[in-house]
């Protein structure tokens, strides 16, 4: 598991955080930044993982930006990342990280039972926004099809969730529920 090491910040990174809190901040400034090497992804990753709001809720808003070009970066980090998603209180910062896993889940995380779990204790809930619960069946859909063990037991919870989804989520789960 990877651990964040506290250290005194960087001028780069200081002003990073700094604009991270103005009001409408510039996404395609602060992606730049990163890309450019300014700041390190693993600042920006221990940002996006900590409480500190709503710099972390923001940190993964732009990690979700820089994913598709860069998957892998979060390789050596999925284990930490599964282990912190309980621990999110606000429900755009879990939506982020879980944009994350569906962008790259790779196969050789540790921690897929308890990401399983997570994902199918927020399909049961009533509370949970509709953007958390996509993605989340997203990443237990890819789950249960790699371990086809599950996918009985995976049905069988799809079902039961049905009556009291959300239209955009009942397409979903019917789709998902065709193809297994």
């Amino acid at each position: 598991m990877t651990t964040f090491r506290l250290r005194s910040m960087t001028s780069n990174e200081q002003q990073f955080l700094n604009n991270l809190q103005t009001i409408h901040f510039s996404m395609p400034q602060m992606l730049a930044t990163l890309e450019r090497g300014d700041v390190s992804f693993d600042f920006v990753l221990s940002t996006a993982l900590s409480h500190r709001q709503p710099q972390a809720r923001y940190c993964a808003w732009i990690i979700s930006h820089y994913l598709p070009k860069n998957k892998t970066a979060i390789d050596a980090h999925i284990d930490t990342i599964i282990a912190f998603l309980p621990q999110t209180v606000h429900t755009g910062h879990t939506r982020e990280i879980l944009r994350w896993l569906v962008i790259y889940l790779p196969e050789n995380a540790t921690r897929e039972g308890e990401l399983f779990d997570f994902c199918v204790n927020l399909l049961r809930s009533m509370t949970i926004p509709i953007g958390v619960k996509t993605h989340a069946l997203t990443i237990s859909e890819i789950i249960a099809k790699r371990y086809p063990d599950l996918l009985p037991e995976y049905k069988e919870l799809l079902s039961d969730i049905l009556p009291f989804s959300e239209r955009s989520i009942v397409h979903k789960i019917k789709r998902i529920v065709r193809g297994l």
